[in-house]
């Protein structure tokens, strides 16, 4: 498992948290740990945990994003 810190805005919120009250389009700070990828042409899917939560977190992002942030040794 990869750890994955992405910082979009000042504040961290847990897993649980944002699936009790987050909404889409919140703009959040997630930190977790990445449980499996699923690349597509246009799109990949992160299935994040934190510890927070039994169920995972789904994070749907763009290739070249997880390639600079997520994996950024691992993609050329």
């Amino acid at each position: 498992n990869r750890w994955l810190g992405v910082r979009y805005q000042h504040t961290y919120r847990r897993i649980i948290d944002l699936k009790n009250t987050g909404k889409p389009g919140d703009k959040v700070t997630l930190k977790g740990w990445v449980r499996t990828v699923r690349h597509q042409k246009t799109n990949t899917f992160l299935e994040v945990n934190d510890g927070s939560s039994l169920s995972n977190f789904q994070v749907v992002t763009t290739p070249d994003l997880v390639n600079k942030y997520v994996f950024p040794n691992h993609y050329h």
